[in-house]
């Protein structure tokens, strides 16, 4: 139960929740919208057409390396 309380708390998981709030689809959705109103749209698009792919996939490549090191040290 300590454990899991230290790791819960520690920089490493606040960084990976941090990055997942990010990156989700509502905030690309705000993303959007602010690039509509400073008339940049279409950069964001074309932009976010590749970029997003790579973001997501290393945003889960590294919660999944997160989820297993935490599982390894608390023991389950």
């Amino acid at each position: 139960m300590e454990l899991q309380t230290q790791y819960l708390h520690a920089t490493s998981t606040w960084v990976v929740m941090w990055l997942w709030r990010i990156l989700e689809g509502q905030a690309l959705l705000q993303m959007l919208l602010i690039s509509i109103f400073i008339d940049k749209i279409w950069e964001f698009i074309n932009i976010m057409q590749y970029l997003s792919y790579v973001l997501i996939a290393a945003l889960g490549i590294l919660s999944e390396i997160h989820i297993r090191h935490v599982r390894e040290i608390i023991g389950m």
